[in-house]
């Protein structure tokens, strides 16, 4: 099971587009497994953490950081110990209890965590040029810039996205196997 992208704040008819880019993204299947990114706070809430605003909102590309956990975390081997991935988030949420903490940020501590087969990702690794697009065309409104949000000119400028959707790409292949 891939769980739905889903942009915090924007209203539900806006969020097809989304879904539909999100799912030419990942074309694969995860084996009983769940995927998630931006419903990262859903599988959170869902699995029994608390979803509440954060005191930072999160919109562009920003580094993200392995926790010692994930180095034992064979799908997510070929991930980079820190690496440049895609922001948009206002949102945070503690961890469900029994999870295992993954990745953190300078701005926000939970950017990933893995309960049993489920996988949530507060980044957007699964970002295209198309997918990118559309986020700013809905959501332009709130790209006030800030110590952790970006101007339209500086999200526009980063080319690591190809190399973002090969990682995750990986992962999906590690947890299919």
């Amino acid at each position: 099971m891939l769980a739905e992208p889903r942009l915090s704040g924007i209203p539900d008819t806006n969020v097809i587009d989304i879904l539909f880019v999100a799912a030419r993204v990942w074309p694969k299947r995860t084996s009983g497994r769940c995927a998630s990114t931006c419903g990262s706070q859903i599988l959170a809430e869902v699995l029994g953490g608390k979803v509440y605003p954060h005191d930072k909102k999160g919109i562009g590309f920003f580094p993200i950081y392995k926790t010692e956990a994930t180095m034992q975390e064979a799908s997510l081997a070929l991930m980079p110990a820190s690496w440049t991935v895609f922001h948009w988030h206002g949102d945070t949420f503690d961890l469900p209890p029994g999870a295992v903490h993954l990745f953190f940020s300078d701005a926000c501590s939970q950017q990933g965590f893995k309960k049993g087969k489920c996988f949530g990702f507060q980044f957007h690794g699964e970002v295209n040029d198309e997918l990118l697009h559309s986020m700013i065309h809905h959501e332009r409104n709130k790209l006030i810039k800030g110590d952790y949000v970006q101007t339209e000119t500086e999200i526009l400028s980063y080319t690591v996205i190809n190399e973002n959707i090969q990682y995750f790409n990986n992962f999906l292949d590690g947890i299919t196997q």
